[in-house]
């Protein structure tokens, strides 16, 4: 998989320079415009992300988490841009359009995969990417903290611990002197 081109990178960053570069938060309003400039954003990146994704290509997987990571850093890039802390979000226009949510989604969605196998590759316990208000789209790895040898110590499972409960009450019976 590759990784956005400097040339789609400068593409994004300059749809958020005309309309808000000199503005200071307090002038500057998100409205339908403003939304419909960040859709068309997202739409670009979704078309060039699909044919990136669809190389079917042997990656080292710390590289292909770098790839994956530069194509949601350009999607937050832009959805931040919009709706970050430093815009007036917290005047009045609450969280995103359905349109903004689906094609986060849809990024998230051509990414799976990749994340995927790029966090089996690093021997990751698990893997997420997801939505995040106002930044955009944030990928997670997961590693358990304890190991013993080579195998991960997963913690127990509710059954488990259940079992584990009865033992405990029965030694703490048989403790007492009362018998199971």
């Amino acid at each position: 998989m590759r990784g956005p081109n400097d040339s789609l990178r400068g593409w994004v960053e300059s749809q958020f320079e005309e309309g808000r570069g000199r503005l200071r938060p307090d002038d500057y309003v998100i409205d339908a415009a403003t939304e419909a400039r960040l859709e068309a954003v997202l739409d670009r990146v979704n078309e060039e992300l699909t044919p990136a994704v669809e190389q079917d290509e042997e990656q080292v997987p710390e590289e292909a988490l770098s790839v994956i990571e530069a194509w949601v850093s350009l999607a937050s890039y832009a959805t931040s841009r919009t709706y970050g802390p430093e815009s007036p979000w917290v005047r009045g226009w609450a969280g995103w359009s359905g349109s903004v949510a689906r094609r986060l989604r849809d990024i998230c969605g051509l990414l799976e995969r990749k994340l995927e196998e790029a966090a089996r590759g690093l021997g990751a316990d698990g893997c997420s990417i997801g939505m995040q208000f106002p930044w955009g789209v944030a990928v997670g790895l997961s590693w358990s903290t304890r190991r013993d040898g080579d195998e991960a110590v997963r913690a127990p499972t509710k059954n488990q611990r259940d079992a584990l409960n009865r033992l405990k009450r029965g030694m703490d019976r048989i403790d007492r002197g009362h018998g199971l």
